[in-house]
């Protein structure tokens, strides 16, 4: 950690400097002091930076600004306030046991300080001591001290992402010739010398952003998402090296490295943590199962887009309201619109991170570091591997004398194609003509068949009529008891079939028992088989068993109209049975 002020640098033009000026004012928590301009709810730096009370009524705030007095925590001597943000102060300090610089946070309003406050930190604590990387700036020492919880980090000699943007654009030449809105006469005039600048401290920024996307892909790995990425949160030391800072609105994704602490539950629907302005859609909509970790992918977008061009992709000074719908519905301004020096595979690469579908973007930090990097080496970008064309014109831009030989083959094999292709056109000139003849013949064939289809789809209608008016002629004279007239009707079946009702009908006129009938019965014909056991019941009198046969029919698979014979039985079933009953009670 360190002071985002220590270097002060200056701006070139007026747009440097209102960036720049903003940043630092953004940093320190102070807004611009109007609830409509300053967007409200913020849970980091967009704060409002009012004191929390302490010991005495005195606060953290008063006491480090008066200088009179640093929390007392054993082991380190404080030096300096560097910042304070909506969750607590951050000072500079010495470890006496080991004499090294540290940054230490306190969170506000010590032993008073809100329990989520507490919790926050203390979820700081435990993702910086489990996440291991050079750019990511490491844990040392926790605890609570005089009734406050702090924590201790190492201490980064460096300057906000930012700044170091801002002192770049303000000492390359080729880049402040397009810093702001120059006119294209001023860009045309640009020498060679510039444009080379240009491009290096272009490809300095994306080395430095791809890094940064690295690093936080340990966190990603991990199931940590950061939540509340911007250039405040990223130092770049005398190296040129980024380090991420402040994990305290960390969110641990389903199966994480934290499963046995409910860090889940201190994030609520309805309730917004991050940076408004680099927020993504789904933080803007409040709805946590919406956030995970395409959404630091979003806000690493609007950073990139930032570093490239000196502005936001959209709007985000006004009423919160429209800054929100601007995040939610407003189509990012191209970037090559606002600095040439970005081309389309760059644009292609923010835009991708931008997208307003979660879905759209990279999966993760690491995705879009390797397309990054990608970019950086010459190679093909992973946003644009659906594009064939586009695959081979790098290729052909990194094997220049590759390209060259394979280009010379083929107008040499090109050439000889010709005389091969116009004979093949009066060839297939005569092709065309036969495939019509096999097309006339196959179209009068189809038609004949389709003739025949419908001929015996009609044929087996009527059987199917035939079947079933000859069984319920069948069952008509059984149930009068006319066998002679029944056996008349059953002869057909036994003589042509089906099957299913040449076994129905022998059942119902004794020739065979019901074990048989149920072991020769088809199994597909379920339904008739119940219907005649339950005919079989009826005409021995015995009512309830055929009205539980009849009342069975209704759930098995078969014919509607055996389905409707059954219902019909059990309804005439159904009187008789309560006639008989009338009956009895007269008779008693």
């Amino acid at each position: 950690m360190s002071d985002p002020g220590a270097n002060p640098t200056e701006s070139s033009g007026d747009v440097d400097k209102r960036l720049i000026d903003a940043a630092r004012a953004q940093a320190d928590g102070r807004g611009s002091g109007d609830d409509e301009t300053q967007p409200a709810g913020d849970q980091t730096e967009t704060q409002s930076t009012k004191p929390l009370a302490i010991d005495n009524d005195i606060t953290l705030d008063a006491r480090a600004a008066a200088g009179d007095a640093f929390p007392s925590i054993a082991g380190y001597l404080f030096k300096r306030k560097i910042s304070g943000g909506g969750q607590g102060l951050v000072f500079e300090a010495i470890q006496e046991s080991t004499k090294r610089r540290v940054a230490v946070k306190v969170i506000r309003g010590g032993a008073t300080s809100h329990p989520e406050n507490r919790k926050r930190l203390k979820r700081g604590v435990r993702v910086l001591g489990q996440l291991h990387h050079p750019s990511i700036v490491g844990i040392v020492d926790s605890g609570i001290a005089d009734g406050c919880l702090y924590y201790v980090m190492e201490y980064v000699a460096g300057v906000t992402l930012d700044d170091y943007v801002a002192r770049m654009r303000s000492t390359s030449v080729g880049w402040s010739a397009e810093a702001g809105d120059g006119d294209s006469g001023t860009r045309s005039r640009r020498s060679r010398q510039e444009a080379k600048a240009e491009r290096l401290a272009m490809h300095r920024l994306l080395t430095i952003f791809a890094k940064l996307c690295e690093a936080l892909d340990v966190a990603h790995v991990k199931g940590v998402l950061h939540r509340d990425i911007k250039p405040a949160n990223v130092l770049v030391d005398q190296h040129g090296e980024p380090h991420i800072l402040d994990f305290d609105l960390a969110k641990i994704l389903d199966g994480g490295f934290m499963p046995d602490e409910d860090f889940s539950a201190m994030t609520v629907s309805g309730e917004f943590l991050g940076s408004l302005r680099w927020a993504s859609p789904e933080q803007v909509e409040r709805k946590p199962s919406g956030i995970d970790l395409r959404t630091d992918v979003y806000s690493l977008g609007v950073v990139l887009y930032e570093m490239l061009t000196g502005q936001f992709p959209y709007p985000v000074v006004g009423t919160r309201r429209e800054i929100e719908d601007n995040i939610l519905h407003a189509t990012p301004k191209k970037p090559h619109t606002i600095r040439k020096a970005v081309d389309d595979e760059l644009e292609t690469i923010v835009l991708k991170c931008l997208a307003k579908e979660p879905a759209r973007r990279y999966r993760s930090a690491g995705d879009l570091a390797l397309d990054i990097r990608s970019y950086l080496n010459g190679d093909p970008i992973s946003a644009k591997r659906d594009s064939g064309w586009y695959m081979l014109k790098k290729l052909a831009v990194r094997h220049k004398a590759a390209s060259t030989v394979a280009l010379s083959v083929v107008v040499i094999l090109m050439s000889s194609l010709t005389y091969v292709y116009f004979a093949w056109q009066y060839a297939l000139g005569e092709s065309v003509k036969a495939e019509a003849a096999i097309k006339r013949a196959k179209s009068e064939a189809a038609d004949k068949l389709d003739t025949a289809s419908r001929a015996l789809k009609v044929r087996s209608e009527a059987l199917a009529a035939r079947r079933e008016m000859r069984f319920l002629w069948f069952l008509s004279e059984f149930r009068a008891g006319n066998m002679e007239r029944a056996l008349l009707a059953a002869s057909e079946f036994k003589a042509k079939g089906p099957k299913a009702e040449a076994v129905a009908t022998a059942f119902l006129l004794g020739e065979i028992d019901a074990d048989t009938l149920k072991q020769v019965m088809p199994t597909e014909a379920e339904l008739l088989k119940t219907l005649v056991l339950a005919e079989w019941h009826s005409n021995e009198k015995r009512w309830n068993q055929a009205s539980e046969l009849y009342n069975a029919c209704r759930v098995l698979d078969g014919p509607e109209w055996l389905k409707r014979e059954a219902a019909s039985r059990r309804a005439e079933l159904a009187d008789k049975t309560e006639n008989a009953h009338a009956g009895d009670e007269q008779g008693a």
